[in-house]
């Protein structure tokens, strides 16, 4: 059952990880074209339109096939009849607006807007939001609020997202950017069937291409790097706690193998009397105790994929998504973990079971016959 937990713990840290890297990356694409003067938390700069043949040409010649959206956002006043709240404003496409509701959109202007949000402007669908865009020093336009019905509930799982962020067509977003410039950033998207080298050579190559101190690439994970160091230390941390577990489970099957060449010291001594070499006594024991955990093994296995299976397909465990970011555990399958762990528990047990064998060669054997 050890190794059945142990598997069943990576599965969920994977699907965890994994779920979380998709969801950023449905909101934000592998990699992000930004200017390179932006800082970490600070708001995005605006973009020349006259950048946008210098990246068309960048991306068309990395040698894989990209999809390219750029991507326009503004920090914004959302009032209802009720509340007020400060929130980001992002211009997508309506391709990517439907990606990321799962649902068939129109062009019609409007806002998209996090159920939890929603909920706590008092907003359904429908209602009317006001939002007011401020100008700066770099704006040609003035201040002004526009009033949006709002036509779709999403739940990204995110808090940073949810919480913060409303989503509108790019071309009503267009108006409140700077002259000359109607979007932020350009998202890639790597295909599916690229590899990571080949995503990365082409990621090298794209950087050659962009205007050097104007234009940067960057991926997802460096653009949310609080995330992804939390996601990391949560790794470290399961993989010692896991560590910990195989290494009781080994000496567990340790201790059970002395136990049996215990309970065995009376036939020990007769097959010594008899002429047997303590070496072939040793082997015995080491396939009996290899047998035992072949056993445990494939037990554990069949349990850890029979959980994982169900999970996945039935969704017993629910979550909390505003704390964990998703609403059920998510156990992602990975052959080479099973490889690895069957592996090294295996190889564990085998080293371990030495030392009780030691036992057999030191057994006197005038004391393993009287044994008793």
């Amino acid at each position: 059952m050890s190794v059945a937990t142990v598997l069943i713990s990576i599965f969920a840290l994977q699907g965890f990880q994994q779920t979380i890297g998709q969801r950023v990356s449905q909101l934000q694409g592998d990699y992000i074209i930004d200017d390179a003067a932006n800082v970490e938390g600070a708001e995005w700069k605006p973009l020349s339109n006259r950048l946008a043949s210098s990246v068309d040409s960048a991306v068309s010649a990395s040698g894989i096939d990209w999809v390219l959206e750029p991507v326009a956002q503004r920090a914004c006043i959302a009032k209802s009849q009720q509340e007020v709240e400060g929130v980001l404003a992002m211009g997508m496409s309506s391709s990517a607006i439907a990606r990321i509701s799962g649902a068939d959109i129109s062009a019609s202007e409007g806002v998209y807007m996090s159920k939890s949000l929603a909920s706590r402007m008092n907003v359904q669908l429908g209602d009317k939001l006001t939002l007011l865009f401020f100008s700066d020093a770099r704006d040609s336009v003035r201040s002004r609020a526009r009033r949006y019905p709002v036509l779709g509930l999403l739940s990204q799982g995110l808090d940073e997202f949810d919480q913060h962020t409303i989503i509108l067509p790019k071309f009503t977003l267009e108006a409140m950017m700077p002259s000359g410039a109607s979007q932020n950033r350009w998202e890639l998207r790597a295909p599916a069937q690229a590899s990571p080298a080949k995503v990365q050579e082409a990621v090298l190559r794209i950087q050659s291409m962009l205007p050097a101190g104007v234009l940067r690439i960057s991926s997802v994970e460096s653009q949310n790097r609080a995330l992804f160091d939390w996601l990391m230390i949560l790794d470290t941390n399961v993989w010692v706690m896991l560590l910990l577990m195989v290494s009781v489970a080994a000496i567990a099957l340790s201790t059970t193998l002395l136990i049996l060449i215990l309970d065995q010291t009376a036939l020990v001594g007769l097959l010594q009397a008899m002429g047997a070499q303590r070496d072939g006594i040793q082997r015995v024991f080491w396939w009996q105790g290899l047998v035992i955990a072949s056993l445990g093994l494939l037990v554990g296995n069949a349990v850890a994929l029979g959980l994982a299976w169900g999970q996945n397909a039935f969704h017993w465990i629910r979550l909390d998504a505003e704390q964990y970011y998703i609403d059920s555990v998510v156990f992602a399958i990975d052959p080479s973990t099973l490889w690895i762990v069957n592996g090294s528990a295996l190889g564990l047990c085998m080293l371990l079971m030495l030392l009780p064998l030691r036992f057999v060669r030191r057994m006197s054997l005038i004391n393993a016959i009287r044994y008793e």
